[in-house]
């Protein structure tokens, strides 16, 4: 087995904290808030987190080739850069939304930033996404697997 660097397990600790706090602030926004365009993007971002998660603990264990071809982590790179641009320009709308309407951050329950924010993590997850999956098909094209 490799050496795996710092990056390698922060990947993997913040993919973890990803899904966690996605699905954590699903239930809440569900649940307590019923501010259901929040929890549909925190169940999003969880969902994107975990993708990325598995795509590290494949590599941690030094089974990606096993599970993907450079096709299919290029798929999920197309996937990861569509939601990227989706999540960012949610975000775009909604920071639009809230200084040119002037909306308050309270009641929680319809706010603009609580979505805002949930957009922007969405996003981020798919650029994380697109940048792994980029990643770990060249080093699967190049052959060298154990690249961190």
């Amino acid at each position: 087995m490799a050496d795996r660097g710092f990056c390698h397990y922060f990947r993997l600790v913040s993919s973890s904290l990803g899904v966690l706090v996605g699905l954590l602030a699903c239930i809440a926004f569900s649940a307590v808030y019923t501010h259901v365009v929040a929890s549909v993007l925190a169940f999003l971002s969880a969902v994107f987190a975990a993708v990325c998660l598995v795509l590290h603990i494949l590599h941690h264990r030094n089974v990606l080739h096993v599970w993907h071809s450079p096709d299919t982590l290029n798929d999920l790179s197309i996937l990861g850069f569509c939601v990227l641009n989706i999540g960012f320009s949610l975000t775009s709308w909604y920071l639009f939304d809230i200084i040119y309407y002037h909306k308050p951050m309270m009641p929680v329950d319809g706010s603009p930033y609580i979505s805002a924010v949930w957009a922007f993590m969405t996003g981020k997850w798919g650029t994380m996404l697109w940048y792994d999956s980029r990643k770990y098909a060249a080093n699967l094209a190049t052959g060298s697997l154990l690249d961190d």
